[in-house]
């Protein structure tokens, strides 16, 4: 029983600092979308409990660090305390605030790039679906039970649609929600065009095409930017693989004329060869990586 009145009392002391940083965290609802989109967890509010216990627990950790660091060069307990409080808010409490603020909208902009990607996939199978005559509810409905498997990036946006559905929620006001919450901009077009279809009427499978038209005009228009960012970084490239030797040429020959004290040729040559060059290479390759992977499918 007395086990059981502590447990229940830090419970209450848990509740009772936490809830500050909690309802700071619950008045972001404009974060709400960006949380469930992005795949990190299933509903706002428990994101808002994990975060906010995530910081107490920060705020606890780095004050403790803190305070003990001055205690131990001063000695004082006042000094110690003050320490701990002022890293406690100063520092841990925002940075971990920016934390929490940061992470959802990462992987969503992450989950952007993928979907959009990938959206040729499930516009495929839904023209296909609809062509043959399904309805807009039936199609979400043979898309969870049979092709699942193959449009496991889509599965948040299906299983909501069809969730709602099952709830009694109109197919027209389900795709609508998902739409909000889709971070993909070809995603959230679709899902809208195919609610006013569901509302008005008329042909969804036109709906879709159209839709995937539009798609691959931005495609084009990306792999155009991509292509003309890529050929002006081998232009820099390029040109910085053709100045190097001159420039360590036009070096050595102002050594052999004019040596100067404490600046040896064959150091700068060790730095440009075995340290700038390949340095710079491979930042080359990794932002030509990043840019590629825009395009893949």
């Amino acid at each position: 029983m007395r086990r059981l009145r502590l447990s229940k009392l830090f419970e209450d002391f848990i509740e009772v600092v936490n809830g500050p940083i909690r309802s700071l965290y619950l008045s972001y609802r404009k974060l709400e979308p960006i949380v469930i989109g992005s795949k990190i967890s299933s509903s706002f509010d428990r994101y808002v409990s994990l975060a906010s216990l995530g910081t107490l627990l920060s705020m606890v950790l780095l004050g403790t660090i803190a305070g003990f660091l001055v205690y131990s060069y001063t000695n004082s307990s006042l000094l110690s305390i003050a320490a701990a409080i002022v890293v406690a808010i100063a520092i841990a409490l925002p940075l971990s605030f920016a934390i929490a603020m940061f992470l959802p909208m990462l992987v969503y902009s992450n989950r952007r790039s993928i979907l959009e990607s990938k959206f040729p996939l499930l516009a495929m199978t839904l023209s296909l679906l609809l062509a043959a005559g399904s309805g807009i509810a039936k199609t979400f409905e043979e898309l969870e039970k049979r092709f699942l498997e193959e449009l496991r990036f889509f599965d948040l946006e299906i299983y909501m649609v069809n969730s709602m559905i099952r709830i009694g929620i109109p197919i027209d006001e389900a795709l609508r929600r998902v739409a909000e919450i889709t971070p993909s901009l070809s995603v959230k077009e679709l899902f809208t065009g195919l609610a006013s279809v569901a509302r008005v009427g008329g042909d969804p499978a036109t709906v879709v095409n159209s839709i995937m038209n539009n798609y691959i005009s931005r495609y084009a228009i990306l792999v155009e930017k991509t292509v003309n960012d890529l050929s002006i970084m081998m232009e820099i490239y390029l040109a910085f693989a053709l100045l190097v030797p001159i420039l360590l040429g036009s070096v050595a020959v102002l050594f052999l004329i004019n040596p100067m004290a404490g600046i040896s040729f064959e150091a700068m040559m060790f730095l440009t060869i075995f340290i700038v060059i390949p340095v710079i290479s491979v930042a080359l390759l990794i932002i030509v990586d990043s840019i590629v992977s825009k395009l893949r499918v």
